[in-house]
């Protein structure tokens, strides 16, 4: 499940959960998450650029007819990381 839940105009909260037994009881659960902000990281920017090489898609065309909603939600995710 990935979730997107808008604060206010400048900021919102993502998560990702995934039901994954690892069987790695061992590994500390605050390595597995920082591992996991990392991949979430990683997912977004690589859609985010995989997205882009597909002109005239209807992703493309969205994001021309609402750039303003594509360039907050980036922005928020840009944010987001950054302070991690």
């Amino acid at each position: 499940m990935v979730q997107y839940i808008p604060i206010d105009q400048k900021r919102g909260k993502g998560s990702i959960a995934i039901n994954i037994d690892m069987k790695i009881n061992f590994v500390p659960l605050g390595l597995m998450e920082f591992i996991c902000i990392l991949a979430f990281k990683d997912f977004f920017r690589l859609v985010i650029e995989a997205s882009a090489k597909f002109k005239g898609s209807k992703w493309d065309q969205k994001i021309q007819k609402h750039p303003e909603a594509f360039n907050f939600f980036k922005s928020t995710i840009d944010n987001y990381f950054k302070n991690k």
